[in-house]
């Protein structure tokens, strides 16, 4: 006798994706995560109970409820956790442990100064990219050196568009409004449908909350590592503008800074970045010269607007200092000596170094890296 029934065998797979989810939470609720992202993972908490009620409350028979859910929600969430849980093993493992734990501790410094109230959680992946649902950021695998990141605190910046508040307003979201808006503009101008100009404005965004925070090592470090020469002046894609349009940007967006600061000897550190590091590095390495027109004049307007979010609504101390001390710092590291520096310094100094002294032996650059992973990191020894 076949004791299953069509409601058996419906409630069996309900059941097991109850199961799943249950299973995950568990997973999770032992994972060690980094100082900020404990509240991510609550969020995740929410969100697979949220899953495992809308399983519960299911008509019976309901199969197409049923793949509703699988594909609109289930599989997301489970995609995030495998994602969180590659990231713990990546942390236990002997070659990936100081660029986890590096990784892990620059993000919650850059986080902690942004006033949002979020968290970010870290993985791995074939490239650097921010996942929405939970605040995941993944790190580029199988990246194992301290040069790459920088380019995590983009995917900050695209975090922080989506939570950064309005002064005196949590509910606010001013980033998302200018997105919107510049989206409208470059739609009206640019002829791009408005998907792909969000797209874009969101990309530029990111750019310069990077070289907010970082200052000129973010640029620097995505010039060296990630554009690619053959396609600076390329059409841009669905998701990106073109290198040349994001690079200038950000030297825009130095200079932008630069015209809001008092200190005379801040405001000079950034326009030297700007055009005596920045602009000159870019067009030795590309053959890109300064644009003139309507792209000078985008490139100008959007970042003079993103710098003017970001004084507006974010603290103070998120700006990079410019006129920081970087030649001691980098005295120490390649002395080994130990340092009381902050993630942020140590990225500013040891990228600003690495650009100067381009010539600098093989043997120097990986024993600098490594001092500086390990001042980022926090381990010893």
């Amino acid at each position: 006798m076949i004791a299953s029934t069509p409601q058996s065998w419906f409630r069996d797979q309900v059941s097991e994706e109850v199961a799943e989810l249950r299973h995950l939470d568990a997973a999770l609720a032992v994972e060690q995560f980094g100082a900020t992202s404990a509240r991510v993972r609550d969020t995740f908490t929410v969100l697979l109970r949220e899953r495992v009620r809308e399983l519960q409350e299911l008509r019976e028979e309901d199969w197409a409820g049923l793949q509703r859910l699988r594909e609109g929600g289930i599989r997301d969430v489970q995609h995030a956790a495998l994602g969180v849980l590659e990231g713990g093993l990546l942390r236990g493992h002997p070659l990936f442990r100081d660029v986890t734990a590096a990784a892990e501790r620059l993000l919650d410094t850059v986080v902690d100064t942004t006033g949002i109230d979020h968290g970010a959680l870290l993985s791995m992946a074939g490239a650097e990219r921010f996942e929405r649902l939970v605040g995941l950021i993944r790190i580029r695998f199988p990246d194992v050196g301290v040069w790459g990141l920088p380019i995590l605190v983009h995917e900050v910046g695209h975090l922080v568009a989506d939570a950064l508040p309005g002064p005196g307003d949590r509910n606010l979201r001013p980033v998302l409004d200018l997105l919107a808006q510049e989206a409208a503009v470059d739609r009206s101008t640019g002829g791009r449908d408005h998907d792909q100009a969000y797209r874009h404005a969101g990309e530029l965004f990111a750019d310069v909350f990077a070289t907010y925070a970082l200052g000129v090592a973010y640029p620097l470090a995505v010039i060296t590592l990630r554009a690619r020469p053959d396609r600076i002046l390329d059409e841009p894609s669905p998701t990106h503008p073109t290198w040349s349009r994001r690079i200038w940007t950000m030297v825009a967006s130095l200079r932008a800074i630069a015209d809001r600061l008092e200190s005379p000897l801040e405001a000079g550190a950034y326009r030297h970045d700007a055009d005596r590091l920045l602009a000159c590095y870019w067009s030795a390495v590309s053959g890109d010269e300064p644009p003139d027109g309507s792209m000078e004049r985008a490139a100008a307007r959007q970042a003079a607007a993103f710098v003017d979010q970001l004084d507006r609504n974010a603290p103070p101390r998120l700006r990079y200092d410019a006129a920081a001390n970087h030649d001691a710092l980098i005295g120490d590291l390649l002395t080994g000596r130990a340092t009381t520096a902050t993630p942020v310094e140590v990225i500013g100094a040891i990228w600003r170094w690495r650009v100067v002294h381009g010539g600098t032996d093989s043997v120097t650059l990986t024993r600098i890296g490594a001092q500086a992973l390990r001042a980022v990191a926090s381990v010893t020894g």
